[in-house]
C-alpha cells in the first residue's frame, strides 16, 4: 500500500503558481466588475520564501517566517466577511471565481440550491450584510498553518501537526489539502473509522473546486479499504480518483496491486 502523504508537495506547486499569478485583489463587482486591492503582498512573498526553505528542509529558518505570517493574518477579520459593500472570501482557483461571480445571474431557486450545496455560509451572510463587490483572496493563513503542520510532521511531532491542520481548516473549511493531511495522520495512527469520516465529509462538503484534493481523499479511502480487506471498494475508490486525475501514478499503482492480490487468491 502506498499511502504516502503527497498533499504538501502538490499544494506547494499550486501555491507557487498562485504567487506568480495571484488571485488576491481580483475583486469582481456583481454588475460592473470593479477591481480592488485585497491581500497585502508581503505575506504572499514571505510564504513563497518559507516554502522554498521547506523544500530545502530548512525548517528552523522557515518556522519563524510562517509563525509571523500566522500572527499577522490572525489580526485581520476572519474570512468570509463583508466590509464597505465588498465580500472578502478565499478561493481555490479561477473556476471558483467564475462560478461564484456568476451565481447572481442564475434563477433564484438555482441560486439557493447552489449556495446550500457549495457556499452555505453565503445565505445568512447575504441577508445580514449584502455586498456589491467580491474580493477573492489567496488562502495565506490556512496555507501557513498547513506548512507549519508539514514541518511538525517531518520532525515527528504529529500531535502539533494535527493542531496546525485543524487551525487550517478552521480558518477555511474548504481548504482541501489540510483535510487530506488530517486523514493521512489519522491513517498513520490506524484510526481508520475517524479517517473515513473526515475524508467523506470533506468529499461531500469541502472539495467542489479542488479536484486534486478530492482525488487524494478518494485515494486515502482506497488505502483504508485495502487495509480492511475490501478490494472491490478499494478498486472503486481508486477509479474515482482517476476520474479526477486520469494520469495519477499512485492510483494506477494501487489498482495494479489490487489485481495482483486477486491473482494470488485465484492461484
Amino acid at each position: 500500500m502506498g499511502s504516502k502523504s503527497v498533499a504538501f508537495k502538490v499544494t506547494l506547486s499550486l501555491l507557487l503558481v498562485g504567487l506568480l499569478f495571484p488571485v488576491a485583489g481580483n475583486a469582481q463587482e456583481k454588475a460592473s466588475g470593479t477591481v480592488q486591492e485585497a491581500t497585502p503582498p508581503n505575506d504572499e512573498e514571505l510564504l513563497g520564501k518559507a516554502f522554498a526553505l521547506i523544500q530545502k528542509a530548512a525548517f528552523k529558518e522557515a518556522r519563524p517566517i510562517l509563525q509571523g505570517i500566522v500572527d499577522r493574518q490572525k489580526q485581520k477579520p476572519a474570512l468570509p466577511y463583508v466590509k464597505d459593500d465588498t465580500l472578502h472570501i478565499y478561493t481555490h482557483n479561477q473556476s471558483e471565481i467564475i462560478a461564484f461571480g456568476a451565481i447572481g445571474r442564475l434563477p433564484e431557486e438555482k441560486q439557493k440550491e447552489l449556495k446550500e450545496k457549495v457556499w452555505p455560509w453565503a445565505i445568512e451572510l447575504e441577508k445580514t450584510h449584502p455586498w456589491k463587490n467580491i474580493s477573492f483572496e489567496n488562502p495565506i493563513l490556512p496555507t501557513a498553518y498547513f506548512a507549519l503542520a508539514h514541518i511538525c510532521t517531518e520532525e515527528g511531532d504529529l500531535k502539533k501537526a494535527m493542531e496546525h491542520l485543524k487551525s487550517s481548516v478552521a480558518a477555511w473549511p474548504d481548504y482541501t489539502p489540510a483535510h487530506a493531511e488530517i486523514v493521512y495522520l489519522l491513517m498513520r495512527e490506524r484510526n481508520f473509522d475517524e479517517a473515513k469520516k473526515v475524508a467523506q465529509e470533506a468529499i461531500d462538503k469541502h472539495s467542489y473546486f479542488s479536484p486534486e484534493g478530492r482525488s487524494r481523499l478518494f485515494r486515502h479511502l482506497g488505502y483504508i479499504a485495502i487495509e480492511e480487506g475490501q478490494l472491490d471498494e478499494a478498486e472503486r475508490l481508486f477509479n474515482e480518483s482517476l476520474k479526477l486525475e486520469p494520469d495519477n501514478p499512485s492510483a494506477k499503482q494501487e489498482l495494479e496491486y489490487i489485481k495482483q492480490q486477486r491473482d494470488k487468491k485465484q492461484q
